[in-house]
């Protein structure tokens, strides 16, 4: 029912809506009108009409409105092509020169709705705080193509969040730990050292290496932290039977106590430095 004689304009233009992404599409005979409050939800709708042509094999799009409204805010996915940072090849996708997003990729993730993208950091890779004056040599070439990457994925509508399982157990070697032994709680196995949360050390940290990372990357979606399960990290690692601990500090508080003395600290490091 569209026009065939003449110019058929596709405007997009700011209107009120009800919540972030949510899109109207109002299509006549000579002209479709996306409207949006936010930038996500003009591109929504764009993607959208896109589709509707695609689905109609041609140059039809059904007369009348259209709103839409997103279910779920955040749509996160694991990139395809992105290597994984762990055993036996154990590859860090910030420290090679390999594209794992292309644009033909995020395009189509963008269009099936993703968008988020998580990726895996550690913080002694990425992060500086004022506890050590030791870092990793690689930092700065981590950060820029942590930076690139935001970039590139954040001009398809796509953030991009932090993995990581932190704040990880320790080995009596370690730079860290050595500086501030405080840090060291409980142990687990013949010589790891869990994360002990309630020092002023460990609380000033987690804090600042939240905080660095996220001055360092502006735009950045959020973190997605696995604290407690899958690897050693804080004390509550080196729980027994009826959440029994070895460590004097954390031996005497509730398991929930000791998420939170970690999480909390993080937390605030990432709001203060990106409070969306």
């Amino acid at each position: 029912g569209l026009s065939e004689d003449g110019p058929f304009r596709i405007v997009t233009e700011r209107a009120p809506m009800p919540k972030f992404e949510t899109f109207k599409v109002i299509v006549s005979e000579t002209e479709c009108r996306i409207q949006a409050n936010d930038t996500e939800g003009i591109r929504r709708g764009i993607f959208f009409v896109e589709d509707e042509l695609m689905r109609a094999d041609g140059p039809f799009l059904k007369v009348g409105e259209t709103l839409r409204s997103p279910f779920i805010h955040t749509r996160i996915s694991r990139c395809f092509f992105g290597p994984i940072k762990r055993p036996p090849k154990n590859r860090d996708e910030l420290l090679d020169d390999v594209d794992y997003y292309p644009d033909g990729y995020l395009n189509r993730l963008a269009h099936d709705g993703v968008n988020g993208l998580w990726l895996t950091i550690e913080f002694k890779d990425l992060c500086k705080t004022s506890l050590i004056a030791e870092c990793s040599p690689d930092r700065e070439r981590r950060l820029e193509k942590l930076r690139r990457t935001v970039a590139k994925c954040g001009r398809y509508g796509i953030k991009v969040f932090l993995f990581c399982i932190e704040p990880v157990a320790m080995d009596p070697g370690n730079p860290l730990l050595k500086a501030h032994p405080e840090l060291g709680g409980g142990t687990m196995g013949a010589s790891t050292k869990l994360f002990c949360p309630f020092s002023e050390a460990a609380q000033t940290y987690l804090r600042e290496a939240m905080h660095d990372i996220f001055s360092q990357v502006p735009g950045l979606g959020g973190l997605i932290d696995i604290t407690f399960g899958e690897r050693p990290t804080t004390c509550l690692s080196g729980a027994e039977v009826d959440w029994q601990l070895n460590c004097p500090t954390c031996s005497k508080k509730q398991p929930w106590e000791i998420l939170t003395a970690s999480l909390s600290a993080m937390e605030r490091g990432m709001h203060e430095a990106a409070p969306d």
